[in-house]
Formats: structure tokens, sequence, C-alpha cells
């Protein structure tokens, strides 16, 4: 089991947020709309992946801004996201069947905007690299540029 080393993790949030090379032009914002996240979508027992943006808070414990779970208990993929920082606190969730794409960025996208958040790319089948590039576009337009991307497959 690998450790991760968070002491070069940011403290403090950065109040003009700049777009790092990487994320290649994806931009998030904020709708204003507070979102949920429906029960069914959740399904723990079968998580596939999830995705996270963490800082360390001035204390210095670790903190979560983006969460994103991919479950997949059969052909269904479902997403389910929390976001939350500085007065935002918003919850979402998506799914996406059938064949042919990328099933859980398809989610993943759907489970973003019904947490009141739209990304300037869609993500919708795009792939599974473009749900990381989300969760830090995401990070960045909550204020932290730096956070670090934490990427997990149980």
């Amino acid at each position: 089991m690998s450790t991760i080393n968070l002491a070069k993790a940011p403290v403090s949030r950065k109040s003009t947020p700049e777009i790092k090379p990487e994320l290649d032009g994806q931009r998030a914002m904020w709708t204003g709309k507070a979102g949920e996240i429906t029960s069914s979508h959740r399904k723990d027992k079968d998580l596939t992946r999830a995705y996270c943006a963490v800082v360390r808070d001035a204390d210095g414990y670790t903190r979560k801004l983006v969460e994103i779970r991919i479950y997949q208990p059969r052909e269904t993929v479902y997403a389910c996201c929390w976001i939350g920082s500085a007065g935002i606190h918003t919850s979402g969730s998506g799914k996406a069947g059938g064949a042919g794409y990328c099933k859980p960025s398809a989610a993943a996208d759907m489970a973003i905007r019904n947490a009141g958040w739209r990304l300037e790319k869609s993500i919708d089948s795009a792939g599974l690299y473009e749900i990381e590039r989300a969760v830090q576009a995401i990070a960045t337009a909550l204020g932290y540029p730096d956070a670090l991307l934490v990427v997990t497959h149980p």
C-alpha cells in the first residue's frame, strides 16, 4: 500500500485562480443551483473508482474539495459527486446505460451538472481522463488550482 505525502499540498486558497495548462482549457462554473443525490444511484459495494481533489487546511488536516465516485453494478454506470468549499456545498448524481461510449464519463458529466456546475467542455462520453480534468477544473474554480488529485481503483 502506498502513502501520499501531503506536506506539499496547498494550504491556502488563491483569490484569482489560474488555469493549468494540463486542463486544456477546461473550466468549471458554479450555476448557483444546489443539487442532490438520487439515493438509488449510490451503490457502495460496486465502487469501481473515485476521483478526489484534496488540500490541507490551515490546521494541517486534509480536506476534500471535490469527490466523484463511479459505481458499476451491471451494465448501467452510476456516478455521485460531492463539492464543497467556502459557502458552496452541493452534491449530484447521474447514470449512463447502453453501449458504445464511455459510460463513466457520461455519468460523471450528469452528476456534475445535477450538482449545479457547468463545464465549459462537456465530458459526456469523453473518456476517463476527462473526469480527472473536470475535478481539477472544479477545484480551480473553487480557488484551489494546486489541489492534489487522487484517483482510487478499489
